[in-house]
């Protein structure tokens, strides 16, 4: 016997109504810090999964890979995909050398990472 899916619990986020999965879907160790970036074609599928499993939320950044977290999440989103999600983001940061860590607050930095 095949159980039914369950169904994702939906929240509100702040005051103007937005509202999504209670579960979302964290994607820095797709790019980044847990080992090397996994494939794309195994990655893409396993966001088209979370999406019709009912994950509304995807979290992202510009220092995951850097930049190529953001790129697959664009190649996953494809295709009507994008309407279905939000996209939660920081940007602004940038590591030196030594991995040092600065947080860049110039409103052209906030605006380009927002933008892409």
């Amino acid at each position: 016997m095949v159980a039914a899916p369950m169904k994702m619990l939906r929240i509100k986020l702040g005051s103007q109504g937005l509202e999504v999965s209670a579960q979302g879907l964290g994607c820095m160790g797709m790019s980044t810090y847990y080992g090397p970036p996994k494939p794309e074609p195994d990655m893409i599928p396993l966001i088209h999964h979370a999406v019709a499993a009912g994950a509304t939320l995807l979290d992202t950044s510009d220092v995951y890979g850097p930049h190529t977290n953001k790129i697959l999440l664009g190649k996953a989103l494809q295709g009507g995909v994008r309407q279905k999600v939000q996209l939660a983001t920081k940007f602004g940061i940038r590591f030196g050398c030594r991995r040092d860590t600065a947080v860049l607050q110039r409103p052209g930095v906030r605006a380009r990472g927002v933008r892409g």
